[in-house]
């Protein structure tokens, strides 16, 4: 069960990087929790799918530059249209193994995401080369 009170201990001690090992309501908490989270990693959190993306990323986050979301197999072009409507400033989105991401999850990252500057895309099926 997720601790809210946990988070202002993080947010005093400048945490700023979260990896995420285990993953079941917490995810909304620590988008909430700490603000000013420079770097998300869920990669391997095969449990992640778009309904707590959705409920994660509400309003936008401008700290956010590093995102993680290998393995999330779960995770389909409905999380990328939210992650391209929040997160702005991101710079790196780990996609490699997100099996349901498509052509068209891609296009809006691009159009969404116009700081990117890293996309891993690595074992993503669905991605073409018209993608």
């Amino acid at each position: 069960r997720s601790n809210p009170s946990l988070f202002p201990s993080l947010v005093k001690r400048g945490i700023r990087r979260v990896q995420v090992l285990s993953l079941r309501r917490g995810l909304r908490d620590i988008m909430r929790g700490i603000p000013n989270l420079v770097s998300l990693n869920l990669c391997g959190c095969y449990n992640v799918n778009d309904v707590d993306l959705g409920h994660a990323f509400t309003t936008e986050l401008p700290h956010l530059t590093v995102l993680n979301l290998s393995l999330c197999k779960q995770i389909t072009d409905t999380s990328l249209a939210r992650l391209s409507q929040f997160l702005k400033n991101l710079e790196v989105l780990e996609l490699g193994g997100c099996t349901n991401v498509t052509n068209t999850g891609l296009l809006l990252v691009a159009w969404g995401l116009k700081r990117l500057r890293s996309l891993n895309l690595r074992s993503c099926k669905h991605i073409t080369d018209y993608g």
